[in-house]
Formats: structure tokens, sequence, C-alpha cells
């Protein structure tokens, strides 16, 4: 114990005495063992720092990687959005299409249903089309058969019309001839009558002696014979003469469809002087026999005026076809029409023929029109006087000029395929007061005087 107290007590006084030393002491420890606390706090702290710092760091870089992931999102979700938008309006365009094609589809359906009864009609068309071609065919065989038929009689017409031509030849020169005589017959007849009034009026008695002696002795310059041939005989053969040729002459107007009555008129109201300048005293005839009591007195000018009227006539009416080599394609009157295939009128008629043959003028006449008419293409019109012209139309060449007097068969031009036209031919009218006539039935007359 007193160890104990002893050992105390020289610490109290250690103490005592050493207290500013302690305490500085103590003081310096604690400062020690402060800054070391505090060197080791820090030390903790900086370590914290540095593992925070670390931390922020890869935080900062974690958030710049989300930020850029962000923007890469965003970039994303702008291209989306574009993409969207686009879709949707694509989308947009493509409900507009659908109704368009809705449209079109309704449309093509209509379409789809006029095209089923299209082609029903065109199906019921070719049923009637193959009943036609059947119709055609058999047609078509009689045609070819008749083809052969007309190419042979063709062949027999043209011979017969280069031997009918050549009698046309002979005929106008008889005409020319009975024309000449019939002038000197009317001259003579002018003259009977002169010399017969000169009788009447001065010599009664003489030429009733004549008369019933049945003898009028006349001269004349064609060596008429003087023995044997009474006046009466001679005018009795030139009334029969003339009675023919005017019969003949009639008849052929008659098929041409003209009136001869009115023609006659027509030709000889340029020459009055023909038929009126007729007059003298009137002289009763006395002792009048029974023998001539029954003779006809009828003067025979006035057949010999007909005569040479119609003869005049015949000279201006086309009654020769207009080309040598031909065939009938196309009749007058009503056909089907090989544009439109529906009924229509021909005014006049049809010759097929080689390209470019030559036209002829099927009577004389002067040229009233040459060029292009319409649906006629290239056309000559010829008057012929007395109201009659002729057209020649389809024309590939004119040879004639408008003015110019064309004589019988004189050239006009060449056969062709201009205007309204389906192949070469030559259309041919013949016009009487402005009225179409059938021109078959003026050949027909032109082949009863050949025949005659």
């Amino acid at each position: 114990m007193k160890m104990f107290f002893s050992m105390r007590n020289r610490l109290i006084v250690f103490f005592l005495t050493h207290t500013r030393l302690i305490c500085f002491s103590v003081l310096l420890v604690g400062l020690l063992v402060w800054g070391f606390f505090i060197t080791d706090v820090n030390l903790a702290n900086k370590k914290e720092l540095d593992e925070q710092q670390t931390k922020i760091a890869d935080s900062l870089n974690s958030i710049n990687k989300i930020e850029n992931v962000i923007s890469g999102l965003n970039d994303r979700l702008a291209e989306t959005n574009k993409r969207r938008a686009d879709d949707i309006s694509n989308f947009n365009k493509s409900l507009s299409r659908k109704s368009n094609l809705e449209k079109e589809i309704v449309s093509l359906k209509e379409l789809s249903e006029r095209k089923d009864a299209r082609i029903t009609q065109i199906l019921n068309e070719l049923d009637k089309t193959n009943l036609r071609e059947k119709e055609n065919a058999e047609r078509l065989v009689d045609i070819r058969e008749t083809n052969s038929l007309l190419v042979k009689k063709s062949d027999e017409l043209r011979k017969a019309l280069e031997i009918k031509t050549v009698q046309l030849d002979e005929i106008n020169k008889r005409l020319k001839d009975t024309d000449d005589k019939n002038n000197i017959l009317l001259k003579r007849l002018k003259e009977s009558r002169k010399t017969a009034s000169s009788l009447l009026i001065g010599k009664h008695d003489k030429t009733n002696n004549l008369i019933n002696e049945g003898l009028l002795n006349t001269k004349s310059k064609n060596s008429y014979s003087t023995s044997g041939i009474s006046k009466q005989a001679t005018l009795s053969r030139l009334y029969k003469t003339t009675d023919k040729t005017v019969e003949t002459l009639e008849r052929a107007l008659q098929v041409s469809g003209l009136n001869s009555n009115l023609l006659i008129k027509r030709v000889l109201s340029k020459e009055d002087y023909l038929i009126n300048g007729r007059g003298g005293p009137y002289i009763k005839i006395k002792n009048i026999s029974d023998d001539n009591s029954n003779v006809n007195y009828v003067e025979p000018e006035d057949k010999v005026i007909r005569l040479i009227g119609l003869q005049e006539v015949m000279k201006r009416i086309p009654l020769s076809p207009p080309l040598d080599e031909l065939r009938v394609s196309s009749g007058f009157g009503k056909r089907i029409d090989p544009f439109t295939n529906q009924l229509a009128m021909h005014p006049g008629i049809d010759f097929a023929s080689r390209n470019k043959s030559t036209i002829f003028t099927t009577a004389p006449g002067v040229v009233t029109f040459v060029g292009w008419n319409g649906g006629f293409g290239k056309m000559v019109e010829v008057d012929h006087g007395l109201g009659i012209r002729t057209r020649y139309a389809h024309l590939s060449k004119i040879f004639v000029k408008p003015g110019q007097k064309l004589e019988f068969r004189e050239r006009l031009g060449q056969v062709g395929n201009t205007g309204r036209s389906t192949g070469t031919h030559l259309h041919y009218e013949i016009l009487f007061d402005g009225k179409e006539m059938d021109p078959q039935r003026f050949l027909r007359a032109g082949q009863y005087l050949f025949k005659t």
C-alpha cells in the first residue's frame, strides 16, 4: 500500500511540477493524434472522393452514353415519325388510289358488260355475215360463171362492135347520100309544086287530062328515065321510102325513151322556112274523074321535112358506146351504194374498163364543163343540143377544153379512178332537159339502127 501511495504521491508531485510540460505534452500528443486522425479521415475521404469522382465520371460517361442513346433514339424517333408520316401519306394515297381503283373497277365492269353485249351483237352479226358469205359464195360462183359468159360475150360484142362501127360508117355515108338525094327530091318537089300551081291557074283542062292519063313527064339531072314512069309512081315510091325511113328512126327514138315530135319541132324551129311560106289563090278543081277521086293529095314535102328533121335529130343523139372495150359494172336506177351499203339512186351507168382506156364522144357537141366535180372526180360534160347532154366522170386525164366543138367519136379523155370511186371505171350519164335518162336504152336504140 505504501508503495502505492508513494507512487501516487510521486506522480502527483510530478504532475504538479511538470504541469505545463504535461499539458503541453498532452496537447502535443492530442494534436498528433488529431492530426493523425485527421490525416486518416482525409485519406479515407480522399479515397471516397476519388471513388465518387470515378463514379461521377462513370456516371457522366453513362449519362453521355445515355444522351447519345437518347439522341440516337430521338433521331430514330424522328425517322420513325417521318416514315410514319410518309406511311400515312402513302396510306392516304393508297386510299385515294383504292377509291379510284374501285371507280375504275365499276367502269371496267360496265365496260365488260358493254363488251359482252357488243360481243353477243358481233356474234349475231358474224352469224349473219357467215350466212351472207355463204350466199355471196354462191353468188360469186354464179358471178364467175356469168363473168366467163360475159367475157365470151364481150369478145363477141367487141367483134360485133367493130363490124357495127364499120356498118355505122356506111350508114353515115348512106345517110349523107340520102340527105343529098332528099335535098334533090325536095327541090324537084318544089319545082313540081310551082309547075302544078301554074298549071292549075292557067291550064285547068290540060291538068285534068294529065291527071286522068297519069303521065307527067319530068326531066331529072340524076338520069331518071321518062319512059314508062309517071309522076304518081315516083311520088308513091318516095312515100314508101320516106315512110320506112321515118318509121325506123322513130322506132329508134322510142327505144331510147325520147319524144320524136318534140325533138323534130326543136330542130325545125331553127329552119322554119322549110315549114312556113305557103299560099296562093284558091282554085277549085272541076271534073275530077272517079279514078282519081281516091287519090291522096297530102303534101309530099311534109314527109320529107319530117325525115330531114329526124335525120338532124339522129345526128345529135348519143347512140354509140363511149369505149371500145367495156363491161357494165353498175346499171341505171336504184342500187346498193358501194360505200354505205344502203339503197341509193344511180343516175347513170358504170363501164368497167382498163386504166387509161380512151374515151370517145358519143355524138357531136360542145364541151360545157371540164374539171373536178365532187364525187364525180374529173368530169367532162358535152352539150349536143336539143336539150341533150352527156357526162363522163372519174377520168384520169382530160384532152378537151370548155367551149371546144367535138365531132362524133372524138377523143375527150382517159378512164380513171378519181372522185368517189371503188375502182377504175367510167361513169356515163345522158340528160334530156336536165332529167337523167337510162344510157342502156340509147345503146339498144343504136343496136336497133345497126340491125336495120
